[in-house]
Parts: structure tokens; sequence; C-alpha cells
């Protein structure tokens, strides 16, 4: 048989065994892939590339899940190969799962210290760490080995974000979109970068640029006036999200304002101030003049936040009234405590605080305290009245909020339900914080009655917990 013909075969039937092997892979029978897959290479050695190609573009396409599987397979056929190593790093980087995509930037540094991609997302999983001399020094060594390419700007500007230094961040933000202007992740983190400068009327128009649904023109807020039209908001990203910006509905005078939102906070939307109605996101919604996304709102309209009165949100009567016979008992000062959000979100890392660490918080005698927590992190802790399994649906935990005296959070979604309501808040925040709470502030123009607690260093939750003592001993005086 002629060279070329038997080369064909072989490569037919090589992929034969890797179509078969990933079937098994899939269905679990791991020993069977393993056989199948190492028929494939011996047939032709070339396909071990295929499921990185695969697993590249599903990454660069922002299906994370999808492109870790197909990584993990090529990692399997070529445990060496430095770009597998690389994209399956930050692909688990992206999904919080940073310790993992540590090991592997590591090695894939080591197999191949001139790689400066390796470095550069080596980079990024130090910085979510909070290893930030380290994160520097490999982003820096990728500049060095690369030049400065806009997404070596945006990713050493995350670095020096992190670092306190948002000037110098801005700059290299700044340099990305010079050299590429369709950048959506510079603009994204130009964005955050002026918000948390409190350069508002600059920020919502960057922040354009951030993933949201795409909504036809025919029907935009922005386009038409919305006095006597019915207006249907979509909620965007977290849940705390929905209820800090559904603020802007105050402005939609004249409008019958609909909130499309996941199910479990339909009951929350239609208590919000300006709002008609809630229904579910899943659900297709004919009966409606305009649209918008609700994180649009602050660009489209071009008020300032501050006009707005807080509180926007109130609860069912009928549950205050429960709560407050509920807890009724009580003398001492109520304290409701939430230390985790959401384990999926990859910022949870930086956001969450260990409940153990709380232990001085508790010690006060002379409070009540009461778990809101919710989720996995869910636990019992010594002196604290669990009110976890009561509270699963946000308007029960809004209401039960309305009778506490306090809520000590960190940064997550019941941070902003006891803000929208008008509640006493302590809140808990790592170093360089989400672009909402500014620089340098203890106190929120969002939330009047919230309180900011930063960490005086990336990942001292001790000094926090400290001082959060401290006041607590001022307060019950």
């Amino acid at each position: 048989m002629p060279r070329l013909v038997r080369r064909a075969v072989d490569r037919q039937e090589a992929v034969a065994h890797y179509e078969r092997g990933i079937a098994e892979w899939t269905e679990g029978l791991q020993d069977q892939a393993l056989a199948s897959f190492e028929k494939a290479l011996e047939l032709d050695a070339a396909i071990a590339d295929l499921p990185f190609q695969e697993g590249l573009e599903r990454a660069q396409a922002g299906e994370l899940s999808d492109a870790e599987g197909w990584l993990w397979i090529a990692h399997l056929f070529r445990p060496e190969h430095v770009p597998t190593l690389a994209c399956l790093g930050d692909t688990l980087r992206r999904l919080g799962r940073v310790e993992a995509a540590l090991d592997l930037l590591q090695k894939g540094a080591a197999l191949d210290p001139n790689s400066w991609e390796v470095h550069s997302d080596l980079g990024l999983a130090l910085c979510e760490l909070d290893r930030l001399e380290g994160a520097s020094n490999a982003v820096e060594r990728a500049v060095e080995l690369h030049g400065l390419d806009g997404r070596l700007a945006v990713n050493l500007a995350s670095i020096r974000k992190c670092e306190g230094r948002v000037d110098e961040a801005l700059r290299l933000t700044d340099e990305a979109l010079r050299m590429q202007p369709d950048m959506a992740a510079a603009h994204v983190n130009r964005a955050h970068l002026m918000l948390l400068q409190g350069r508002f009327e600059e920020g919502w128009r960057e922040y354009e640029w951030r993933p949201r649904k795409s909504l036809p023109a025919a029907r935009l807020l922005e386009n038409h006036q919305w006095a006597g039209k019915t207006v249907l908001l979509h909620q965007e990203q977290g849940a705390g999200d929905l209820i800090q910006f559904i603020r802007f509905a105050q402005a939609l005078e004249g409008a019958h304002v609909t909130v499309s939102c996941d199910e479990r906070f339909i009951p929350v939307m239609r208590c919000v101030q300006s709002v008609s109605d809630a229904v579910s996101w899943t659900e297709q919604h004919a009966a409606f003049d305009l649209e918008a996304n609700v994180m649009s709102l602050p660009r489209i309209l071009n008020v300032d936040f501050r006009r707005f009165e807080v509180p926007y949100l109130s609860v069912d009567p009928e549950r205050a009234v429960a709560w407050r016979e509920r807890l009724s008992g009580e003398r001492r000062l109520r304290v409701g405590l939430v230390w985790g959000g959401n384990p999926a979100n990859p910022v949870e890392r930086k956001r969450g605080i260990p409940p153990s660490l709380l232990a001085p918080v508790l010690a006060h005698p002379d409070v009540a305290f009461y778990s809101l927590q919710q989720g996995p992190q869910r636990t019992e802790l010594p002196g604290v009245t669990d009110l976890g399994s009561e509270c699963e649906a946000v308007m029960e935990a809004a209401a039960a909020m309305m009778n506490l005296d306090l809520i000590i959070t960190t940064d997550t979604m019941p941070a902003h339900l006891a803000g929208a309501l008008g509640r006493p808040v302590w809140l808990l925040l790592h170093s360089m914080a989400d672009w909402r709470w500014m620089l340098g502030r203890d106190d929120s123009p969002w939330y009047p009655g919230m309180r900011l607690f930063r960490q005086p260093q990336p990942g001292d939750w001790k000094s926090v917990v400290s001082r959060i003592a401290e006041e607590l001993k001022i307060a019950i005086r």
C-alpha cells in the first residue's frame, strides 16, 4: 500500500478510536476510554491535538465547563504540553478552582520558562490568592518575554488594581485600548476603575461593554418616551446587582414597570417602590412596550443614584408581624450574621470569611446573634440561633431583617437586601473590594445605613473582626 494511502487509513482509524474513546469517557468508562485513546495515538500521534483545540475553542468562547472536560483529555494525551497546561490552568482559575490552576501553571512555567502565556496566567492565579508580589513578577516576566500587548496590559492592570495602584491600572487599561480599541475586557475593566473612583458618568458608558442580554432596537427604552408604557427590566448578573440597581425604576415616572428575574425574587421585586409587577425570566413576555437591562439604567436615565429614596424595598406586612412576634422575647441587641455568598462564584474566595474567625464578635454576652446564612457554608456556631432554614425564601429573610437591630455580612446578596430595606448594615470587605464600594470609604452612598469594614491588607480578616468586636462594645453601651 502506498505510504500516503497508508497514512490516510491510519488517520481514519485513529479518529475512529479517538471518537470511541470520547464516547466511553463521557459515559464514565475510563479504562475503556484510555485503551481507545492509546490505540488512536499509536496510529497517529497528531490526534493528540484534537482535544486541545476543542478545549481551546470552548475556553475562548467562555464555555468553561465544556472546555475543562476537553482539556483534561488533552492533558491526559500530553501531560507536559505547555499550551494545554496554560489553557487548562486558566480555565480552572476562571471556574474558581485557583489552587488546582496554580499547580498546573507552575508546572507549565517550570517546563517552559520562556512561555509568556504561562507566566501571564500564573500571575492572575497568584493575584486571586492575594500573593501580589509573585503575581506582579509573573506578569512583568510575561511582558519581558512578549512585549506589552492588549492582553498583557489588561492583566497587569488587574494586578495593579489589587495592589491599590488604581491610577496606574487605569493608565495600563487605556494603553490596552489604544492597542486594541474593541477589547471588551479592557472597556469593562476601565468601567470598574472609573466607578471605583466615583467617575460615574464615564463609568456607566464604559460598562455597556459588559456581557449582557441583546435587546431589539425597536423596543429599547433609551429610544422612546416611557410615560404610559409598560417597561420590562431584565435582571443581570447576581441577585445583589438586581436589588442594587432596581432603585432606578423610581425614575421611570408614569411607566408600568415589570421586572423579569429569578423566580426567587419575584415576591421581593413586587415590593419595590415604582415596580408594578415581576415575572420569571424563564418565560416569554409579549405584553410590554419597551425594555432594558437593569444595569444599563444609570446610563440611559442619566440620573444620580443618590437622589433616590432608601429604603426603596418593603416587606409583606404579615411576614413582618410574624417575625416581630418570633423575636419579641429577646431584649438584647439582635444581630443577624452572614459570612458567605454563592460558592460557585469565583470571587467568593475573597469575599467570604471562615465563620470560625467570628469568635471575637460572638463573645459579646449582651448581643443575641442570628444566622441568616444559606447554602453549603451554613453551619452551627456556638451561641448563635440558626434562622437559615426559616429564611430560605428571600421575603422571609427580608422580614426577619426588619426585626433585627443590625446585620453583619460579607459582600453578598443579603448585604444589598438589608441595605435596600434601610436596615443598619456592617459590611466586611476585602482590601480591594468590588467597584461599588469605591475607595477608602467607611460608608456607602448606595446605602446610607451601611458601614464598611475593610481589610487593611489582603486576606486580613482578623483585623476586620477585631474592629467589629470593638464597635459592638460601643453599640451596646
